[in-house]
């Protein structure tokens, strides 16, 4: 009788055994899942804060796990950062400039955000790119263009500005002139460029 309870107990021993054995094997699964798709959220969050010039929201989404870097599949495959550079939301650009985001990763077309600046004549968001180190003369890999070039298509009195800046800051006239006045569509880029480099050859 005693073996018999012996045995009984053993079996039951083994098969509590396994059964934690197994449930310590699945457990990291489950883990990894639900840390997946919390970083998921949390990234969807990312991008919804980034683009609404929300601080707050970048710094909670960021605390949740998500993901500084990652491209928005449904924006064309642009980071917070790019995003919120080409939307004009200083506060999100600085901030995650601050974070550590990484300026050089394009989107789904290869524009890194200083590209981005130009194009959408983001002056003061251009400054704030070169002052944290971001390259102004960035060459697209397909075009070869440059970020002040992309400023020159602008229509718009900001476009203008942005190129302004980009040649205050160190981009030669001579380098740009030449697609700039051929591509602009700003007839003021087109005056301003042209009366510049005028005064330079009379120097």
């Amino acid at each position: 009788m005693a073996a018999r309870r012996s045995r009984a107990s053993g079996a039951r021993s083994a098969l509590l055994f396994l059964l934690a054995y197994a449930i310590l094997s699945i457990s990291p699964s489950f883990a990894e899942e639900a840390t997946s798709a919390e970083r998921e959220t949390a990234t969807k969050d990312l991008f919804d804060a980034a683009f609404g010039d929300d601080v707050d929201g970048i710094e909670a989404a960021l605390e949740k796990g998500a993901d500084l870097n990652a491209k928005n599949p449904s924006a064309g495959g642009q980071t917070a950062l790019m995003g919120s550079v080409l939307r004009g939301k200083e506060n999100s650009v600085l901030y995650l400039l601050d974070k550590g985001a990484d300026a050089t990763v394009p989107e789904r077309d290869g524009y890194t955000p200083m590209h981005g600046a130009g194009f959408q004549g983001r002056a003061s968001i251009a400054k704030i790119l070169s002052d944290h180190g971001v390259n102004l003369r960035d060459k697209h890999p397909g075009d070869g263009h440059e970020p002040a070039i992309r400023a020159c298509w602008g229509g718009e009195p900001r476009h203008l500005e942005t190129v302004k800046f980009f040649l205050k800051a160190g981009v030669p006239l001579d380098d740009i002139y030449e697609p700039c006045v051929q591509m602009t569509r700003n007839s003021a880029t087109k005056k301003f460029l042209e009366d510049l480099k005028e005064k330079k050859e009379e120097l």
